[in-house]
């Protein structure tokens, strides 16, 4: 699996939607997930979470341990279409440090899914 990157990312993917899908389904906003890929793949996210009330964060996954704006490039684009609308988008990664990527953009580490909650 380790050298199949393409194989070692789609576990990665599964691993983080997991544990994700019963937090969305216990959340009191009416959290709905889908996959947004438009134009052959030139706007790809992988995971759009968008509440009863229109509110959207974004997630993109990857196996990076140290990702960068690049990674959190199709978020830049959705928040910049959808505006206030986007509330925050978020890159999961396997390094062990959240940090920003942008306005409304963070990458934070996979483990923080099941981390303390302040």
């Amino acid at each position: 699996m380790l050298r199949d990157g393409d194989l070692l990312g789609r576990v990665i993917d599964t691993f983080v939607l997991g544990p994700l899908r019963p937090e969305a389904e216990a959340s009191r906003h009416g959290v709905r997930f889908s996959h947004l890929r438009l134009d052959n793949g030139q706007h790809e996210v992988d995971l759009v979470a968008e509440a009863d009330d229109g509110s959207v964060v974004g997630i993109e996954i990857t196996s990076s341990a140290a990702p960068t704006a690049a990674d959190a490039r199709h978020l830049a684009w959705l928040r910049d279409r959808l505006g206030d609308t986007f509330r925050a988008g978020i890159v999961f990664h396997t390094g062990p440090r959240p940090f920003s990527l942008g306005e409304r953009l963070h990458a934070l580490p996979i483990a923080s899914i099941w981390g303390p909650r302040g």
